[in-house]
């Protein structure tokens, strides 16, 4: 019984669900890559346009 509840509930959601985890991966993505533009961002390409590191 409980497996019939589960495979509905996976019929009828799965489609959310797999939404959800790949904006979810894809914003766990985009926060890596602004820490690492952040991390390893040249000063010296900063500094003669006169704005700040971060």
């Amino acid at each position: 019984m409980i497996d019939q509840d589960v495979a509905r509930l996976w019929a009828d959601h799965h489609e959310a669900f797999s939404r959800w985890v790949d904006n979810a991966a894809r914003g766990v993505g985009n926060a890596f890559r602004a820490l690492n533009r952040i991390q390893y961002q040249a000063p010296w390409q900063t500094i003669s346009r006169g704005r700040a590191r971060h």
